[in-house]
């Protein structure tokens, strides 16, 4: 892939096809230059190089289906599991009544505690590592709009700008009762329709600028290109870094670049230069994303060790590969098995969610329900031994009837589900897919957890709870890092090489 995009970049040669983002279906360059005019280009068109079959996972997403190549890429819809549900004019539903559904902020302060209520159980660690995977599959779009250009919604000003959807505070808010703010910021969430890439008169469907996979986006990007220039280092398969005060980073910004909106000046000064920009968005993000970064090197040097005649692409490629499958073997397998239904949110982006929700038709969470376990619910009676009787009655205060509760406020409030189905194999698991990791290599990746990873790269980090994700305690006792298991990356070794140093030796002198 990487050969494709130099030989078009310097010879001037494109082999590109380019498809509507939206129907994945393929257009000509004459479309293209129709967006070009409207200025949409980059959202309505993916332009997308010959498939190779036997190439790794591209950064766009791209050629996941070789069939249908826009399938899995950046910038294309999700797949309903029913259909959309609107008022008129495509605005939020309305309840069974007629009525408005309840405010999203009153919902929230309703159904979830509010408050800094610290965990017996989980460490902020569990909380920002969630966060950092739900971000690899959102668009920062959203938020720069509501923080950046249109940061008035809830001015008069905002009254007459038909994006601005800002969350209403009810006066006996627990929080903001005395402190006299009344609104959230909120824009509409973009759509292919509100970007211009379909007729406004058409249902909204939501279009985002990361890819629909968890694959790292947050640190490998979305495009090539900048991951080219951002990214790479181009030698010994490395990405790019730079120390300060003896701890090393990814690039900063050089200039006052106008990255992290939310940066606390004078004491927080540093934004990364990373091929994504939305490693900048939260704090907790941008520090899984440092550690991330560090690691993706941490295994370019094991594997140079390994495989001293590999040269910089496969040892790149192979370590992204194998840094991707870490972020998902720690995700799937140590975090989500012991988290389920202990998450506790504290943040006002969950009112949001919720109201983002009914802009893009979200139909009720019974129908949800209906989909997924054919059962159907008529009444609040019948959401017993589904949800807490506590939460329940909850449920029957704030919505008039059970058909009524939006899909968010009902998987808010469910108990989670003992022994819960999980997908037999994911992808990095999967033997027939292009590069599959061996039973060797598979059996490495299971051993590694958090608490491995930030021995290897994290700060002065020498003792660790073994579960990292859970506070430490007499079954959870603090210990060396030389006591948690760590990857052979022997099982990596290319016969091929031989043994003996080789070209990357210096790396490691």
């Amino acid at each position: 892939m990487l050969l494709i995009y130099l030989v078009g970049l310097f010879c001037g040669v494109n082999s590109a096809l380019f498809y509507d983002s939206y129907t994945g279906t393929e257009i000509t360059r004459e479309d293209v230059k129709k967006h070009d005019k409207a200025n949409t280009t980059f959202w309505c068109v993916n332009e997308i190089e010959p498939c190779n079959p036997t190439e790794g996972r591209r950064v766009d997403g791209s050629c996941n289906n070789l069939k249908h190549p826009t399938r899995g890429a950046m910038h294309t819809p999700f797949i309903r599991l029913l259909p959309a549900t609107f008022d008129k004019n495509f605005e939020p539903r309305k309840s069974s009544s007629g009525n408005d559904l309840p405010l999203a902020r009153y919902l929230r302060t309703r159904l979830i505690s509010v408050g800094k209520v610290p965990s017996t159980i989980f460490t902020m660690l569990a909380v920002h590592y969630f966060v950092f995977m739900s971000a690899d599959v959102v668009s920062l779009h959203d938020t720069v709009n509501y923080i950046l250009w249109k940061p008035y919604c809830c001015t008069e000003k905002g009254k007459t700008d038909y994006m601005c959807v800002p969350n209403k505070i009810p006066e006996d808010d627990p929080v903001h009762r005395f402190s006299g703010i009344r609104c959230l910021n909120m824009t509409r969430p973009e759509s292919f329709q509100s970007i211009g890439c379909v007729k406004n008169d058409t249902v909204p469907e939501r279009i985002i600028s990361s890819t629909p996979l968890l694959d790292l986006s947050a640190i490998y990007g979305n495009l090539l290109p900048p991951l080219l220039q951002k990214g790479r280092l181009f030698t010994g398969g490395l990405v790019k870094t730079e120390i300060e005060e003896g701890r090393i980073w990814p690039p900063s910004y050089k200039t006052q670049a106008n990255v992290c909106y939310l940066n606390q000046r004078p004491k927080e000064t540093r934004w990364h230069e990373m091929p994504e920009d939305g490693s900048n968005t939260l704090g907790g993000v941008n520090l899984v994303s440092i550690w991330f970064w560090r690691y993706h090197n941490f295994i370019a040097k094991e594997l140079a060790k390994v495989n001293p005649c590999w040269d910089d692409d496969k040892l790149f490629e192979t370590a992204r590969d194998i840094n991707i499958a870490v972020s998902l073997q720690i995700y799937y397998y140590e975090l989500l098995p012991v988290f389920f239904g202990s998450y506790q949110r504290v943040t006002d982006l969950v009112t949001n969610d919720l109201s983002k929700n009914r802009y893009f038709g979200f139909q009720p969470y019974v129908n949800y329900r209906q989909f997924c376990f054919n059962t159907p619910i008529k009444s609040f009676g019948d959401l017993h031994g589904i949800i807490d009787e506590e939460r329940i009655e909850v449920l029957r205060e704030v919505y008039e009837k059970v058909e009524d509760i939006d899909l968010l406020a009902g998987i808010w409030t469910e108990k989670p589900i003992r022994g819960g189905f999980v997908p037999p194999t994911y992808w990095y698991e999967r033997p027939n897919r292009p590069n599959a990791f061996t039973s060797p290599q598979l059996a490495q990746i299971r051993k590694i957890t958090i608490a491995r990873m930030l021995c290897d790269i994290g700060d002065t980090v020498k003792i660790i709870q073994p579960h990292a994700f859970l506070k430490a305690g007499h079954k959870n006792p603090m210990c060396d890092c030389k006591h948690i298991i760590s990857m052979d990356f022997s099982a990596w070794r290319d016969d091929s090489c031989g043994a003996g140093g080789g070209f990357f030796d210096h790396l490691f002198e």
